[in-house]
């Protein structure tokens, strides 16, 4: 593997001057998520398609391209200055962002898919869509890798963390959860916000694909702050009722 590009771009959101250092770390297990869930897939061969939904500046970028070179990457934010950013530092292929995921077009089937604090902050509807799109967009034998905030989370807000939200709603979000396997509170934009979910939600949702395979769940394992779960690309088998 190669070593990955150490420059930040100076608006890149996730860089906090003087952690780069955990910036760096964050980036990297994701890197050793994405490698050990293609590696639980069965899938060989390396991924020359991939995708990285939303890119931001490229903290997961910089390592996709050190550890496959020569793969097709393709990037997309709906920050075009970060955007633009991993396009022309990495040699991405830029894909133009929509709110509206089912607007979000690719020239080609993916092998891979990560998507790293996207479900985090969405609506159980709009988390529900954004699923479905990441199932259509990789190939038979592809995987997508994706987080979500789940009990870690929830124990940090209780030890002073913030969520975005006033008190009161991130505790009405958090009792959702507790109840419904989902909760979410809207930002003042209310496009995108806060949410909390289950691990039982994603599989419910999983156990009801007939093309999908869960290969991981995992608690807390991205950053010691958000659950990361992945799913490969199989042929269609049984699946329980919706």
């Amino acid at each position: 593997m190669q070593n990955p590009c150490k420059e930040i771009f100076d608006k890149d959101a996730m860089a906090v001057a003087g952690a780069y250092d955990q910036y760096f770390r964050v980036g990297n297990n994701a890197l050793e998520i994405i490698e050990k869930s293609l590696e639980l897939s069965g899938r060989r061969g390396d991924p020359k398609c991939i995708f990285d939904f939303p890119c931001g500046a490229g903290r997961v970028t910089r390592w996709l391209r050190a550890r496959w070179p020569n793969a097709s990457i393709y990037v997309s934010d709906l920050s075009k200055q970060e955007m633009d950013w991993c396009v022309g530092k990495f040699g991405c292929i830029e894909v133009e962002p929509h709110v509206d995921f089912e607007s979000v077009v690719l020239s080609q089937k993916m092998d891979l898919v990560w998507c790293g604090s996207l479900l985090t902050h969405l609506s159980e509807e709009r988390a529900l869509q954004l699923l479905s799109c990441m199932s259509s967009w990789i190939k038979l034998g592809g995987v997508f890798v994706a987080t979500t905030h789940g009990r870690g989370r929830i124990n940090q807000l209780y030890n002073g963390s913030a969520s975005g939200l006033k008190t009161e709603e991130t505790d009405r979000v958090i009792a959702d959860a507790s109840k419904n396997g989902y909760g979410y509170g809207d930002y003042s934009n209310n496009k995108y916000g806060f949410s909390v979910n289950k691990p039982s939600w994603l599989i419910d949702w999983v156990e009801k694909q007939a093309d999908l395979k869960l290969i991981l769940m995992s608690e807390g394992l991205w950053g010691g702050r958000q659950d990361v779960f992945a799913v490969s690309k199989v042929a269609p088998s049984f699946c329980f009722s919706l």
